[in-house]
């Protein structure tokens, strides 16, 4: 009897542990409804923003949803679980109920951003065509999420991607009727229809169907791997990986270095859709919110844009040995991918300019300073858990100083040269400091 009670004990000490969370979420996440005015004039200002800034918004929210999903991080099944418990239609049904759950959790979160960027932004007129808009992306990616990946997968993305691009680009920068809105929702409908004969019934879809064990158990093997990384802080393990190399001649030859770097960057093209939404984010960041700097966002968007380009710099100091295969000095490694760095951070400044964001001395400032904390953190020493150096704080909290100092190796080079370049001082003062910090980067 008292087993039994102090198991009811803990029981309802569990729960009463949840529902205290649960109302701190719901007043966090109900507050913009009711002090939107505060949340305007904090984030505003004075400033005017474009009519059509919420659907900016909007779009980049659902292009970001639309790319989580496709990942398809549903499709996993623990190796234990497909030996001993799998009845055949087990997984099946368990795969099925992940994607209507992740797809639920991802398009509710762009429907509250939606709601909160309209109340704080305000809208004209669009928001019929919005909610059709939504609605037929929801269904389009529901859709093609639930098919087994496919050749034609990626132009439907490519398509996504530029629809994104332009609609958001067009949208922060000037208003946008309803007409182009409800094409595209139509479109939207329209090829979900089409796609959906491919998809499998409501409760056995393609993707799983079609998945067999080593499809499950690598899922599973990725998603392990990322979480034992995210729990440990080490985002670089997060790198995309390289794909096939379109040309593999280029392995073979001389200037190995420069070949190297090449096929690094040519095996992650597609990490490219991932800096052209970098060049989105911060035009409409820009228009969200005025009152940051442009310096901040163009040069925080940079170092985005530019670490998964240098991804195989990062697999070369992860393992020293490979560092002495390509029998180079180490510098030359760091500024061959500095260079290439350097054209993706020109690049979106150019982009970026080319939506009317401002575009000041200071941040091509930035540019050097991105550059040199992108080659700084992917040559990053692999983290030494036995130098955690924990201090205590006058509140009594530890804080691991020595892991965090590890962490922020690369990222501190940034913050602290977009401080010193935000400043305010004069542009002369501060290029000799902005130079030297990035070389110190490329070189430490």
């Amino acid at each position: 009897m008292i087993a039994g009670l102090r198991s009811t004990g803990g029981w309802l000490y569990r729960i009463s542990d949840r529902a205290l969370y649960a109302v701190l979420a719901i007043g966090v996440l109900t507050s913009p409804f009711y002090r939107f005015e505060y949340l305007r004039a904090t984030l505003l200002g004075t400033a005017v923003v474009p009519a059509s800034a919420a659907l900016a918004v909007l779009a980049l929210g659902l292009c970001v949803a639309w790319r989580s999903l496709l990942r398809r991080d549903f499709a996993w099944a623990e190796p234990a679980w497909l030996t001993w418990t799998d009845s055949g239609d087990g997984r099946i049904h368990l795969i099925g109920r992940r994607l209507w759950t992740g797809w639920i959790v991802r398009f509710a979160a762009v429907g509250y951003l939606a709601a909160v960027s309209v109340l704080v932004l305000g809208e004209t007129g669009w928001l019929a065509a919005g909610c059709a808009l939504f609605s037929g992306v929801a269904l389009l990616a529901v859709v093609v999420a639930r098919r087994a990946p496919g050749r034609a997968e990626p132009w439907l993305e490519y398509a996504v991607i530029a629809a994104t691009v332009v609609l958001a680009g067009t949208a922060a920068v000037t208003s946008v009727g309803s007409l182009p809105l409800w094409v595209l929702a139509g479109l939207a409908v329209v090829s979900a229809v089409v796609l959906a004969f491919g998809s499998g019934r409501p409760r056995r879809p393609a993707v799983a169907v079609s998945a067999g064990r080593a499809d499950l158990v690598r899922g599973y093997a990725e998603r392990t791997v990322r979480r034992v990384m995210v729990s440990f802080g080490d985002a670089l393990a997060l790198l995309p990986p390289p794909g096939r190399l379109p040309f593999p001649r280029l392995l073979g030859g001389r200037a190995v270095v420069a070949r190297f770097v090449l096929a690094g960057v040519l095996s992650r093209a597609r990490v490219g859709l991932l800096a052209v939404l970098c060049v989105v984010v911060i035009v409409v960041a820009h228009q969200v919110f005025p009152v940051v700097s442009p310096v901040w966002l163009v040069g925080v968007g940079m170092y985005f844009a530019g670490v998964p380009f240098a991804a195989g710099l990062a697999s070369l100091w992860a393992v020293p040995g490979l560092r002495r295969w390509l029998g180079c000095a180490d510098i030359t490694l760091r500024l061959a991918t500095a260079v290439v760095v350097a054209a993706i951070a020109l690049a979106v400044v150019g982009l970026v300019a080319a939506f009317a964001v401002p575009v000041p001395v200071a941040v091509w400032l930035a540019v050097p300073l991105a550059v040199g904390a992108v080659v700084r953190t992917v040559t990053r020493k692999p983290l030494d858990f036995a130098n955690v150096g924990v201090a205590a704080t006058p509140q009594g909290y530890l804080l691991p100083v020595g892991l965090l100092a590890q962490l922020v190796h690369g990222p501190d080079l940034l913050v602290i040269g977009l401080l010193i370049v935000a400043s305010g001082l004069l542009v002369a003062a501060l290029a000799p400091a902005a130079v030297a910090l990035a070389a110190y980067g490329v070189a430490r």
